[in-house]
């Protein structure tokens, strides 16, 4: 059984990975700021801003170490920018440095960001297309990205980063998943950013999680990027549609006509590489929908 370590494994992505790689009988070590791990695995506690990673790799050597920390929003990333550089970039480096003097054998994946990508020239998009981040948060995922591939160049770590397009699922609180469905629980209109014609490339937390198992019970060498998604382009409307259909709603949807700050137009994935892993969608946008607006009732009571 190999030993597998999750750094931010009390968050979104970190929660749901220590359980589905838990499952497929992998012995997960959890690493965070809370003082106790959501689930019953390995845990070491961390301080926010000065972890010291050093300590853990005292204990034990891992097979795959995969970072699910840092800051996640971009509203958040324009308000406090030096916080997210910390979370998502010099925190990065902390751990590829404790990693190459105590376990640089092991396979890194670092969780970044189609941030980086921006307003791509382009769709679907490649991971050789053109970063132009429009936001603090995919600039330091990009920094984030750049430390990686630095310590794989030089000190020939295998590190890789893992660009996640729009997650969703249960136990997200956040972005328009959660904004829209409240709103539909709560509101007597749906108000809505932009034109409902912007796109995304969505995909649920348990491909997520059954990709990256993937990724690291592959004997083959991963490349320095790559794009996480299922290269379906979904208009915003179209998932309006779906969350009110989902909880029987009639109520009116309100487009601002404005885009907000740092939010890129149009995503969708080119996921040939993945694919070369053997990655194929199991949960549709229509399943997803559903299974998300039945965890959120039942979190709301």
């Amino acid at each position: 059984m190999e030993n597998i370590l999750i750094i931010g494994s009390n968050g979104f992505i970190g929660s749901h990975l220590s359980v589905y790689l838990k499952d497929n009988v992998y012995d997960v070590t959890g690493c965070d700021i809370a003082s106790k791990p959501l689930y019953d695995i390995k845990y070491f506690q961390v301080d926010s801003l000065k972890p010291d990673y050093s300590k853990i790799f005292n204990h034990s050597e891992y097979a795959a170490i995969i970072n699910c920390s840092g800051a996640a929003s971009v509203p958040d990333s324009f308000k406090t920018p030096e916080t997210d550089f910390t979370l998502n970039a010099v925190n990065v480096m902390k751990q590829l440095e404790s990693i190459r003097e105590s376990n640089a054998g092991c396979t890194y994946l670092n969780i970044s960001s189609a941030a980086v990508y921006g307003n791509p020239a382009e769709l679907p998009i490649k991971e050789d297309a053109k970063l132009s981040p429009v936001s603090p948060y995919g600039f330091h995922k990009l920094c984030a990205e750049t430390i990686c591939n630095e310590y794989r160049t030089l000190y020939g770590l295998k590190a890789s980063s893992l660009r996640v397009f729009s997650a969703y699922g249960p136990g997200l609180r956040k972005q328009i998943f959660y904004d829209i469905a409240k709103k539909t629980m709560y509101d007597s209109e749906i108000h809505v950013f932009g034109t409902g014609n912007e796109t995304r490339d969505y995909i649920h937390i348990k491909d997520i999680c059954h990709a990256i198992y993937l990724l690291i019970s592959s004997k083959k060498a991963l490349p320095t990027v790559i794009n996480i998604a299922n290269g379906v382009q979904v208009p915003v409307k179209n998932v309006v549609d779906e969350i009110k259909s989902a909880l029987d709603s009639g109520k009116k949807v309100v487009f601002s006509e404005h885009n907000r700050t740092g939010d890129p137009l149009y995503w969708q994935a080119d996921i040939s590489v993945l694919k070369q892993f053997g990655y194929k969608q199991t949960v549709s946008l229509e399943n997803g929908v559903k299974e998300y607006i039945e965890w959120l009732k039942k979190a709301e009571k």
